[in-house]
């Protein structure tokens, strides 16, 4: 496998990725998501090649993409060996609505998708 420094960063990844999107409970946006088992093994297979770039967002699937990717990466490898990505989506009127400021909603997201991940950091945190 090869691998790269992401940007000017300090953050190395593997040039291939693995997306979850299509991990987690299946939902009316994702019907095809699989279940815990076949995301730990897509997961544990990648780890075995040396990828150790993975992706995944605050949306996917009701946030159970994130959960899955997780409990699967915590199974199957270090933490300080992969890099983990999440991607929250942009605050709307209705975020606004509820209280939240730009920078409050941006908190709550990533604070949302540590919990869910059950980590204490991301390394790439994207706006969808």
């Amino acid at each position: 496998m090869e691998y790269a420094k992401l940007g000017r960063s300090d953050v190395t990844v593997s040039r291939i990725g693995i997306g979850a999107m299509g991990f987690g409970v299946p939902d009316g946006q994702h019907p095809w998501t699989v279940d815990f088992g076949t995301s730990l093994a897509v997961v544990r297979e990648a780890v075995d090649a040396g990828i150790a770039f993975f992706d995944t967002a605050f949306g996917y699937s009701g946030g159970t993409s994130e959960e899955y990717l997780g409990r699967a990466l915590r199974e199957c490898a270090k933490r300080d060996e992969v890099c983990i990505a999440t991607k929250f989506i942009p605050p709307r009127a209705q975020t606004r609505a509820e209280g939240f400021s730009d920078a409050q909603w941006v908190r709550h997201s990533l604070e949302t998708s540590l919990g869910r991940l059950r980590e204490d950091y991301v390394d790439l945190y994207i706006c969808h």
